[in-house]
């Protein structure tokens, strides 16, 4: 081929180049202008970084496909030549008899490139070609140029926040400070695990509560702000307290009996809320005692006992579950006293045998069971406040529209005696006695130190156990020690309180 078919040759190439190039750079503006404004309008935390690489890469390829595509080999550029200029097919024919000799051939040569070369090839034919892919690169320039204002206006919309503004500045510490997971924090929630896995917790509930520490173990690197750890780590504890209260009969039972119109009713369902057998087995004594007067009617166990058959239908349980079996067992033994005739001395025999006996007996096997469920889950909730920095006030404010009572820990807690326990929700002590207020003392106020003991006695049971886990007593003191503050601290009602 000659010179001037060479000549075209190269301004093709070349057109083919600014339009690979415009092209690519097209492509490379669209695709992180569309990230940018994907991630402002979401609120998305996205790297540039990767969307400038992405954009590089769908750029390269796509500008280099339009080349390749573009690009004239000799005979499609022959044809385009002779389409352009009219020239008949003269061009197509020079290249198609290119290696022939003979004089019609070398003559019809000779007349295509003199044709070629009277042909310009200037710069003004070269842009209009190129006259959609300016337009098109404009267009993505003004979208990326939009992308970026729509980025500036957001960050602007962002509320300011006054320095001195200690409360705004506290609420925004706790949603936006970031949340790095310490190694102290993993090892302590790893022993937990191992701990709840050691415990002889029922199996099915400590396999969830396993699932859900497990969970939160496996999570800790996801949560990047102290307000999503609070939040998933409150979640957890909700759920831990679910799946043990859900599947406590007592707490069951104590929800519906704590609104009972029967003080008796209320009182005997905190003490099985306490899961402490010595508080049950006062409360039964204290009903079966008062239940029936020698010489008198029997509308009094009438009365008892249709509101334990209320709370039997209502609380919940299923007739598997064990203090179903034992409640109804006691109803239907109070029920057979009402409907027969017996001598005065066998209705207390009997009501004696069905408090105190058979019922007692029966719940000496499910109590335990409970209690060691309870103790796991409060050990667990304890142990995930401290780990993570969680308090009781968090809690309340997470569960506040929460109606679920399987999710919940009751608030309030019913009067269970006169002498002791709770009454209005705060403790209530048998004994005046007066001790030394240590912190009053320590802190040189010699003036009222003498206070009464249920005044301080958190205090001292607090430094109590922290002695105890820092291994500072002995076994044999220990023992009595949490034997005694677990008489003192729970609702029995009696006078060793």
């Amino acid at each position: 081929m000659g010179d001037s078919f060479k000549r075209f040759k190269k301004k093709y190439v070349i057109d083919a180049v600014i339009k690979a190039l415009l092209t690519g750079i097209s492509a490379i503006l669209l695709v992180v202008a569309t990230f940018l404004i994907v991630t402002a309008l979401k609120k998305l935390d996205f790297n540039i970084i990767y969307a400038v690489l992405i954009g590089v890469a769908f750029g390269l390829l796509l500008g280099l496909g339009t080349f390749f595509i573009l690009k004239p080999n000799d005979k499609k550029l022959a044809k385009k030549l002779d389409d352009t200029y009219g020239l008949r097919e003269k061009i197509q024919t020079m290249h198609a008899f290119l290696g022939d000799e003979g004089d019609i051939k070398l003559l019809q040569r000779e007349d295509a490139t003199k044709i070629l070369d009277s042909q310009p090839t200037n710069m003004l034919g070269l842009l209009k070609g190129c006259l959609a892919f300016i337009i098109a690169l404009v267009i993505c320039v003004a979208y990326f140029v939009t992308a970026l204002v729509i980025v500036s206006n957001q960050e602007e919309e962002t509320p300011s926040q006054d320095p001195n503004d200690d409360t705004q500045q506290g609420d925004e510490d706790d949603k936006d400070e970031e949340f790095n997971p310490t190694d102290h924090q993993r090892i302590a929630l790893e022993a937990l695990i191992k701990e709840v896995e050691k415990s002889n917790m029922q199996a099915d509930i400590k396999a969830d509560v396993l699932s859900e520490l497990n969970a939160l173990l496996s999570e800790l690197d996801e949560l990047r702000l102290q307000s999503q750890m609070k939040e998933y780590v409150i979640g957890v504890i909700k759920n831990v307290r679910g799946y043990v209260n859900g599947a406590s009969s007592t707490f069951k039972v104590h929800m519906l009996a704590k609104d009972s119109a029967d003080d008796r009713i209320k009182k005997l369902s905190l003490a099985l809320y306490s899961l402490n057998m010595d508080a049950v087995e006062t409360e039964f004594v204290t009903i079966s005692s008062g239940l029936f007067v020698l010489g008198g009617t029997k509308d009094d166990i009438a009365d008892f006992n249709d509101e334990l058959g209320a709370v039997i239908r209502n609380c919940g349980l299923t007739e598997d579950d064990g203090l179903y079996g034992v409640l109804k067992s006691l109803h239907d033994s109070l029920a057979l006293i009402v409907e027969r005739t017996y001598s005065d001395e066998n209705i207390l025999s009997k009501i004696d045998e069905a408090f105190n006996k058979t019922a007692i007996s029966e719940l000496k096997k499910i109590i335990p069971q409970e209690k060691i469920n309870n103790d796991v889950k409060d050990r667990v909730v304890s142990e995930l406040m401290r780990i993570f920095g969680i308090t009781e006030d968090d809690i309340k404010e997470n569960t506040a529209k929460d109606d679920d009572f399987e999710t919940t820990e009751p608030e309030d807690r019913p009067e269970i005696g006169e002498d002791g326990g709770y009454g209005g929700g705060g403790n209530i002590f048998g004994s005046d006695d007066i001790v030394i207020d240590k912190n009053k003392e320590s802190a040189g106020n010699v003036d009222n130190i003498n206070v009464e003991y249920g005044e301080v006695i958190a205090n001292y049971e607090s430094k109590i156990t922290e002695m105890l886990r820092n291994g500072e007593i002995s076994e044999e003191l220990a023992e009595i020690l949490r034997k005694y503050y677990s008489v003192l601290l729970t609702p029995q009602g009696n006078q060793e309180n």
